[in-house]
């Protein structure tokens, strides 16, 4: 990690990381909570899985709450931010891809619960956007749950 004297350097906004709601992901366990901190700040391109709890439900909410108290799991929604914008799926009786495109941590439908940084892309956004072209005609939104 670099660090940068100049204050528009991504190394320099630490701050705009949510401290409180940044996990780590798997391959970067080992590192302490500071140096997660200024990889995700430092990253040219951060990866950042979002976790929702599904809906608006508060009782989803509390299931939750008590799943992770128990390491017994939850219900969850996730998405993907890349180049400043979050990609997830969601399913629809209508025939069109379920591949769709929000603010990251604003899905209006779920509720945001935390970020956990993956790590720092290796595509360009060019090929970011051709993987998700790719994707979206295979990842279509009729499903079978209700």
């Amino acid at each position: 990690v670099s660090e940068s004297k100049h204050d528009d350097s991504p190394c320099s906004k630490i701050e705009n990381v949510s401290k409180k709601k940044l996990k780590a992901g798997p391959r970067l366990k080992s590192h302490s909570r500071k140096s997660i901190l200024q990889m995700a700040s430092c990253a040219l391109t951060p990866v950042t899985l979002h976790v929702y709890d599904v809906g608006n439900n508060k009782s989803i909410k509390r299931l939750n709450k008590i799943g992770k108290a128990t390491k017994a799991g939850g219900v969850f929604h996730t998405a993907l931010e890349i180049y400043g914008r979050e990609y997830s799926f969601g399913g629809s009786k209508q025939n069109v891809t379920g591949v769709f495109a929000c603010v990251p941590k604003q899905n209006s439908i779920h509720t945001y619960r935390q970020s956990i940084f993956l790590g720092d892309c290796e595509l360009s956004e060019t090929q970011v956007t051709i993987l998700l072209n790719r994707l979206r005609p295979e990842w279509m939104a009729p499903t079978d749950y209700p």
